[in-house]
């Protein structure tokens, strides 16, 4: 059975700090070569309620973050880390759900922008079906 882990253990939120700051870069290119509007101020569009933290452009195209990224954008900081396929992926959905229902943290349009949100929501559906972490209810 896989390590208990939750939306504190240091990979999911050193993970969250990596997918904010790679959504970050992604909407600056976004604006140096005004790719998705001609607009040259990096706040444009902003959302009301939302502050400084959401615009329109991380709603729709910041989903950055990818399962397969978690072991690249963890190495840096953990130089001895050896995460397998499923691990990378439980740190991408335990991250995906610490802040799922906060908008306006750094992160949570890098899993849930709309271009990205079926992709966040299907990782989380598979590791909540496959975790060994609860009896098996197959009859049997």
């Amino acid at each position: 059975m896989p390590a208990p882990m939750t939306i504190h253990h240091p990979y999911v939120e050193a993970y969250l700090r990596c997918a904010a700051a790679s959504m970050h870069e992604a909407e600056r290119r976004s604006h140096e070569v005004r790719s998705s509007s001609d607009c040259v101020n990096p706040s444009w569009h902003a959302l009301a309620g939302h502050g400084r933290t959401t615009n329109w452009w991380r709603v729709e195209y910041g989903g950055v973050a990818r399962p397969e990224a978690v072991a690249n954008s963890l190495a840096a900081e953990y130089t001895s880390l050896a995460l397998n396929a499923f691990e990378a992926r439980r740190v991408y959905a335990l991250a995906a759900l610490a802040v799922y229902a906060f908008p306006t943290h750094p992160a949570h349009w890098a899993f849930w922008a709309r271009n990205a949100k079926q992709r966040a929501a299907e990782v989380v559906h598979e590791i909540v079906c496959e975790s060994s972490l609860w009896p098996s209810t197959k009859a049997g």
